[in-house]
């Protein structure tokens, strides 16, 4: 999840606001890799449909699913409950030693956690479209894999199960974070 305006690109290490962010990790797990971002004090509150996703204390994962082509997010809140999964609809993630990244093609889908799926982005997409900054290809490419990805999340298959099964501890979140302020 971007904070700020919608970038053209999605990026490993990228999440807008660096100077709210308390602590930044990642890790590659066999074909995906991890990202995780603690929001620090600093972090002003953001929504989506009117529930927090990010604040102090809150937690976001990313996670570059490179057997699905693609790249989502999970936000949790302070407390480690999880707040809601965005699915970056993208071009497939390419990489190398010096980062990720995947052109980003303007749409999300927002899955809560009782299940509720909502696209958006609808608007910046067809303007993108319509100004020649998506290739055909790339717009035809963009309405398949909603369809597909949301076929997926109705049927149960999608986000994969690592994702899905991913759980926030956040007493070893808070306390590592604790101690990287304090310099331990």
């Amino acid at each position: 999840m971007q904070t700020g305006g919608i970038p053209a690109e999605i990026r490993n290490g990228e999440f807008g606001d660096a100077a709210a962010i308390q602590d930044y990790r990642f890790e590659r797990l066999g074909e995906v890799l991890v990202e995780r971002v603690i929001w620090g004090m600093s972090a002003p509150p953001q929504r989506r449909d009117g529930v927090v996703v990010c604040g102090p204390g809150y937690v976001w994962f990313r996670f570059w699913v490179l057997s699905h082509n693609q790249v989502l997010e999970r936000c949790y809140g302070a407390q480690g409950q999880l707040i809601g999964t965005q699915i970056d609809v993208c071009m497939p993630p390419t990489g190398d030693e010096r980062g990720w990244r995947a052109k980003d093609l303007h749409l999300d889908i927002w899955v809560t956690p009782d299940g509720r799926v909502t696209l958006s982005g609808e608007t910046t997409f067809d303007q993108a479209a319509q100004q020649g900054h998506l290739s055909h290809q790339e717009v035809e490419y963009a309405e398949d894999h909603v369809r597909r990805l949301t076929a997926g999340i109705a049927q149960g298959r999608f986000p994969p199960p690592i994702v899905r099964r991913w759980q926030v501890d956040p007493s070893r979140i808070h306390s590592m974070g604790e101690a990287r302020i304090r310099g331990v």
